[in-house]
């Protein structure tokens, strides 16, 4: 009898385990909400059939360990309540790209600076209910201040510091994310220590073209740099089985058809630019601007599929189509081979 009661408890626990680990077998859509743009009517448009969880970015990190969140207070509370009626899960995106992610490097010097920090991001979580937090740290002294790239051994481990910190404080069922860059100038700083401490890895492959003098004139997410993208952060070391790849909803318009000076243009907005047969919408071209299709997400897509990673993140939600013809989410959605999250 004690044998089968124990064969029993054996079988209880595989299956609460299976359970409990649920979330790390679905492949999550996560969409990213813009604050610069919130609107009544935008958040009426959101069409929340087509993705699992809504990150919304972003609010900024103090030198002082504060956090400056009037991007997103006037909505948030609202926000989070509507995808929570959606049974959806709220991740706040925290920092960003050039200054809106500086002051990381001040917190993560001074411990009680960053103990300050820590208690601010779990109080904002606590107060409206969230469900995750996402650090975006692309600000370092090398790229950003030196211009060289590579990595700075001290800077890149306090970003390691700052995860660990930050997991032991949130609550277990809280998800932490980091985002990262791909490739030698940026993506070295971004150490595979990392995911020691979150629940996913947020690869933003795109941007890979822009406003310097070696870059091409050519689309930033291009299929063959997004391929390079995902196989460089694997070769680092990132696991698979976190790795969330982020998708463009948006196209760089090289002005004057040269790399001095760029735009980034909303790709909603670049469908009512082409012609009513939307023929350019092949070619991901249109004058001096290049952007992502949706062939190109579905060949994207497809390449997911096969190097089975944990999901996809569109950058970000406005940006896309309201018509699901042309909508990069829906393209995503049909295609992604995924098992419902909870």
């Amino acid at each position: 009898m004690k044998n089968l009661h124990f064969i029993v408890f054996l079988l209880f626990s595989a299956l609460s385990h299976s359970f409990s680990t649920g979330a790390q077998s679905c492949k999550p859509i996560i969409a990213v909400y813009p604050s610069w743009i919130d609107s009544e009517s935008n958040q009426a448009s959101i069409r929340w059939e087509l993705f699992d969880y809504l990150a919304i970015a972003s609010i900024y990190p103090l030198p002082n360990g504060q956090l400056h969140t009037v991007s997103v207070d006037a909505f948030i509370q609202s926000l989070a309540e509507k995808a929570h009626t959606q049974n959806k899960k709220v991740i706040i995106s925290i920092g960003g790209s050039n200054q809106g992610s500086k002051a990381f490097l001040d917190i993560t010097k001074d411990d009680q600076k960053l103990k300050l920090f820590i208690e601010n991001i779990t109080s904002f979580i606590k107060k409206y209910n969230l469900d995750g937090v996402d650090i975006d740290w692309e600000y370092w002294t090398y790229q950003n201040e030196l211009g060289k790239g590579g990595n700075d051994p001290i800077e890149s481990a306090k970003l390691v510091k700052l995860l660990e910190r930050l997991r032991s404080a949130l609550p277990d069922n809280i998800l932490l994310s980091a985002d990262i860059f791909a490739g030698n100038w940026v993506g070295k700083q971004y150490l595979p220590e990392i995911q020691k401490y979150v629940d996913y890895i947020n690869l933003m492959a795109y941007d890979f073209t822009g406003a310097w003098p070696s870059s091409p004139i050519a689309h930033h997410s291009n299929y063959l740099t997004f391929q390079k993208a995902i196989d460089f952060v694997i070769a680092q070391g990132f696991d698979k089985n976190k790795l969330i790849v982020g998708l463009p909803s948006y196209g760089i318009q090289f002005i004057d058809g040269d790399n001095k000076q760029i735009k980034h243009i909303a790709y909603a907005d670049i469908l009512k630019q082409l012609d009513t047969n939307k023929t350019q919408l092949i070619s991901g071209k249109y004058k001096n601007i290049y952007f992502e299709t949706p062939n190109l997400v579905a060949k994207k897509i497809n390449y997911i599929n096969q190097k089975e990673v944990a999901g996809i993140m569109l950058f970000e939600l406005l940006s896309d189509s309201p018509e699901a013809q042309f909508s990069l989410l829906t393209k995503i959605k049909d295609n992604l081979i995924t098992s419902k999250c909870p």
